[in-house]
């Protein structure tokens, strides 16, 4: 009986720990995501050639990976 109270034990503590893993890794990549935009955003509005540059680069590797309207190209000024 005590073995089987460890085991169940230790699956919960693994489950909780995968569960707050999987819950930093979702926050991080919201942070990540986040920055990026407005990093591209920055860019976009200052217009410079460097930051406009790494601006397009980031922008065009962050738009494959995201299905979101907002990364459709607009005039610039227009961000909401």
């Amino acid at each position: 009986v005590v073995v089987v109270e460890v085991v169940v034990g230790m699956i919960v503590v693994v489950v909780v720990v995968a569960a707050a893993a999987a819950v930093v890794v979702v926050v991080i990549v919201v942070v990540v995501v986040v920055v990026v935009e407005v990093v591209v955003q920055a860019a976009a509005e200052v217009g410079s050639p460097a930051n406009s540059s790494v601006g397009e680069v980031v922008f065009s590797a962050n738009s494959g990976a995201k299905s979101k309207p907002k990364n459709s190209p607009l005039p610039k000024g227009n961000y909401s």
